[in-house]
């Protein structure tokens, strides 16, 4: 079976789609399916659109918590390739930055409660 590659134009045996977005990704594929494989996949493909929309939720809610209830997140979000996600950890890992202020009396505690 051939197909035309949605990206080029050019006849090859698979189905190439240029997708910018995950909101994009489920509308572009379904009108390109293959009506052989069209009740398989579009299903997964569906799939794929309702993991992407909690995903998208979940960074808003992750957006809000750490811009409204832990504002200093923002200090640590300046540094590239830390955003609310990583920041968020951060903060409420260490929980109390005071007790930090020194770090020449921070020991390692591998202490169990057995």
């Amino acid at each position: 079976m051939m197909t035309r590659d949605a990206s080029s134009g050019t006849s090859h045996g698979r189905i190439a789609i240029v997708v910018r977005s995950t909101e994009s990704f489920a509308k572009k594929v379904e009108g390109t399916l293959p009506t052989e494989v069209r009740d398989a996949w579009l299903p997964l493909v569906r799939l794929v659109e309702a993991l992407s929309n909690g995903i998208k939720g979940y960074d808003e809610r992750i957006e809000k918590l750490a811009t409204e209830k832990y504002t200093h997140t923002k200090l640590l979000r300046q540094v590239k390739g830390v955003g609310p996600l990583t920041s968020l950890a951060y903060v409420l890992t260490l929980q109390d930055p005071q007790r930090l202020v020194k770090s020449r009396g921070l020991v390692p505690n591998f202490e169990t409660n057995s």
